[in-house]
């Protein structure tokens, strides 16, 4: 899984290069990649969902750990983006 990463001011913006369903293995190498750019003392995140094309418990779980870590570090994570069929799934699960 690609994502790219840019610094803005003291947040950074994570988006997937390409089409992606977020289960599974990615979920796990987004929550991975969520938790080292918090080690790195990088606790504001933006996340692109703009290329997920479909999300899963799995997904949801990389999600919902993502928040959790960013904010133990007292940051935040935002979504941006997020894709009707994603944004479904999230209405739906609260």
């Amino acid at each position: 899984m690609d994502i790219a990463l840019r610094q803005v001011g003291s947040t950074v913006l994570l988006s997937f290069v390409r089409p992606v369903n977020l289960e599974g293995d990615e979920s796990i190498q987004f929550r991975d990649r969520v938790k080292n750019l918090i080690a790195d003392g990088r606790p504001r995140l933006v996340v692109d969902l703009n290329q997920v094309k479909f999300i899963d418990s799995f997904g949801l779980g990389a999600l919902v750990s993502a928040l959790r870590v960013v904010r133990s570090a007292n940051g935040d994570l935002k979504l941006a983006h997020v894709p009707s069929s994603v944004e479904a799934v999230l209405r739906l699960t609260r």
